[in-house]
């Protein structure tokens, strides 16, 4: 292959991708969870959003990647229990609170960031990847594949875990 889309370009497109598609990973099995329980979790975007803030937040100023994560996991378990105490505990209407919790989250942490970070562009450091021996040599998906983040396999793992 070469030209435009060589290995390399294949390989880093895929790679790329696997990368943008966890999130929506934890996301969509956060949700099967809630759906599971009879909760419609219309504010999952708003999860999102408080744990990717909270998440940064915390790594940019502990200077731990994995704290990070953590304080962005504890960001968005605190916004569903708020959705769980006002849906399941006291029975307001699950689409009006998500779209609320959305939309007031969606403010609050740009409001925050603005406030934080108005003339600064912090950066973290890259998350060091896990590389799966010889199969990271497998041409165009080796790279892609199994030379990714713990978290990828992580959340991979996940989706056998849950769908058990």
């Amino acid at each position: 292959m070469t030209g435009l889309f060589g290995e390399v370009f294949l390989s880093a497109l895929l790679f790329g991708a696997v990368t943008a598609a966890i999130p929506l990973l934890l996301a969509g099995l956060g949700e099967q969870m809630s759906e599971k329980a009879g909760v419609l979790n219309i504010g999952i975007e708003g999860m999102m959003l408080a744990g990717a803030y909270l998440g940064f937040v915390g790594a940019f100023y502990s200077g731990s990647l994995w704290l990070g994560f953590l304080t962005g996991a504890g960001g968005g378990i605190a916004v569903a229990l708020v959705m769980a105490l006002l849906c399941v505990r006291i029975g307001l209407n699950q689409i009006v609170i998500g779209i609320a919790l959305t939309l007031g989250l969606e403010g609050l942490t740009a409001l925050l960031h603005h406030f934080q970070f108005s003339r600064s562009y912090p950066r973290l450091p890259a998350v060091d990847l896990t590389v799966i021996p010889l199969l990271s040599d497998i041409p165009v998906i080796g790279p892609a594949l199994f030379r990714q983040h713990l978290i990828v396999y992580l959340a991979v793992a996940l989706v056998f875990v849950m769908g058990y």
